[in-house]
């Protein structure tokens, strides 16, 4: 009986997907490192990639196990100048196509390289902007394989899995453990993370807050494929409490959360949010538009109000079925 109104659900996966695959969350974290990367640079090392390039990430042991470890991770190096330009070719193109092309030709050029773990990454990122699933777990999981703390990998598996498993799929629980697993890593690793010398304390304070409010979305949107719509409700509300500018489509998030918990007044809220920030639009085949907030509201309504008969020209699904949390 949930089926249908599931289709909400399952509507804005393409939307979030199709961001610009270097988000806000992921930008952010790429300056943590700048101000090692400058000094390696400066202290004459061998070249290192650009200071904005790389993408924050812990070395590779888990966070609980030596957090000062966290506060100094290894500068990875470029060994040749020819290795530093073929580097910061796939770091600053923006076509994922291109971007590809340049990832492979490094990997096959430098394979041996230090930074093959930011080649790994780079190629999820497009791959996600491409919406390719499949390779963008390959190429996450790769990432993973050289640092399995790389904070932007965890970040693109847990929001790929979550986004592309439906709570009908016979890898539905496996896929939620390896999102929370994930998203709960990345929580982890910034808990034990210092602020870098360079970064002020606000703007280091916003940059992590933003990706912790990135992971608590990838656990909502698991939770939400378990049907604990209570446990997704509560990670959304901290993802929006901790974002800097929260998305549309993350009020969006939470309003389906709510409506499916019967929470229908904080449904209403939570979707007005989402509408005043422009809401939630998704393109139909045919060029038309639906609105997915408006659509939600609808529902919202007619379920706070007893879902009373509706009208011909607009079917509605029944109220969702009490569920077990």
């Amino acid at each position: 009986m949930m089926r249908n109104h599931y289709c909400h659900f399952a509507a804005h996966k393409f939307i979030f997907c199709k961001r610009s695959f270097l988000s806000l969350a992921f930008v952010v974290l790429g300056i943590l490192l700048s101000g090692l990367l400058a000094s390696a640079q400066q202290n004459g090392n061998s070249p290192a990639p650009p200071s904005n390039s790389p993408p924050a990430s812990a070395p590779d042991r888990p966070a609980s196990e030596n957090a000062g470890a966290l506060q100094s991770p290894p500068v990875p190096q470029a060994k040749s100048p020819e290795e530093l330009a073929a580097f910061q070719a796939f770091m600053n193109e923006k076509e994922p196509d291109a971007r590809i092309l340049l990832v492979e030709d490094y990997l096959l050029d430098f394979p041996e390289s230090e930074l093959k773990e930011f080649a790994f990454q780079s190629a999820a990122e497009a791959y996600q902007a491409k919406n390719d699933f499949p390779h963008v777990i390959t190429y996450g999981e790769l990432a993973l394989a050289e640092n399995k703390n790389n904070v932007v990998a965890l970040l693109i598996l847990a929001t790929a899995l979550t986004e592309r498993t439906e709570r009908t799929d016979p890898d539905r629980d496996e896929n939620f453990e390896h999102a929370k697993t994930y998203a709960e890593r990345v929580l982890e690793i910034l808990k034990a993370m210092s602020k870098p010398s360079h970064l002020a304390d606000e703007l280091w304070t916003r940059n992590r807050n933003d990706a912790e409010a990135s992971a608590y979305s990838a656990l909502g949107m698991a939770f939400m494929i378990r049907e604990q719509y209570d446990q997704a409700e509560s990670h959304f509300r901290q993802a929006v409490s901790l974002a800097v500018r929260p998305e549309p489509v993350l009020h969006y998030r939470l309003g389906l959360a709510c409506f499916y918990a019967r929470k229908y007044d904080s449904a209403l809220e939570a979707l007005q949010k989402s509408d005043e920030q422009g809401g939630v639009k998704l393109a139909n085949p045919d060029g038309s538009t639906r609105d997915l907030v408006e659509e939600a509201m609808d529902f919202v309504i007619r379920g706070r109000d007893g879902w009373e008969e509706p009208p011909s020209d607009k079917p509605l699904p029944p109220p969702p079925e009490p569920t077990n949390q």
